[in-house]
């Protein structure tokens, strides 16, 4: 979950609303009524939420896609090319239909993933999402600096502003110093 968490907090799963979703439907234990089984079964390890790029590859092979147009999707996703993106749209919602999804249902799957050209806050799951082996990467990393702040304060943060020190502008230095200086303190 920590790695779920990572991934949908980012700018396109939260404009998308994925992350609201993923809390719901988590808290509901059970996927959405209107979800085919279909999709269910390829979301439900990350409770019936599009987390992951891979996800995504998996929903345009259930459309009909090559493993390479599936990839070229996730690729243009990654590098946020709407442009390419919009040229898959009708083969997305057309392999859908025939894979018994409903062209409604398809289409706003669609504008899940890609965003909505009318709505120019949302640009859907595409606007900036993790393949899974990036976002666990993340979690690991992000658990192992909490458990080292809980139990290793002073170490932790001797090295985080050893570290900081030398790779930040000297004036942005000069502002989080005290920052870093202050939290260690109230440790």
């Amino acid at each position: 979950e920590l790695s779920d968490i990572s991934a949908l907090n980012r700018p396109g799963p939260m404009s998308a609303g994925l992350d609201d979703m993923y809390i719901d439907n988590k808290n509901n234990g059970y996927a959405p009524a209107k979800m085919p089984e279909a999709i269910a079964e390829i979301l439900k390890s990350t409770y019936w939420t599009l987390v992951y790029q891979e996800q995504v590859m998996q929903l345009c092979q259930l459309a009909g896609f090559t493993l390479q147009e599936a990839d070229n999707v996730r690729r243009a996703m990654g590098k946020k090319k709407h442009d390419i993106l919009g040229k898959y749209k009708v083969q997305f919602v057309e392999g859908m239909v025939a894979a018994s999804v409903s062209q409604d249902y398809a289409e706003k799957l669609w504008v899940t993933l890609a965003g909505d050209p009318d709505d120019p806050d949302n640009n859907g799951f595409a606007d900036y999402c993790f393949n899974k082996s990036h976002s666990l990467a993340y979690s690991v990393l992000t658990y192992l600096c909490a458990y080292f702040k809980a139990n290793y304060a002073t170490e932790f943060f001797t090295a985080l502003m050893t570290i900081r020190s030398q790779v930040m502008q000297p004036k942005l230095w000069a502002q989080k110093a005290p920052e870093f200086v202050n939290d260690a303190k109230q440790m």
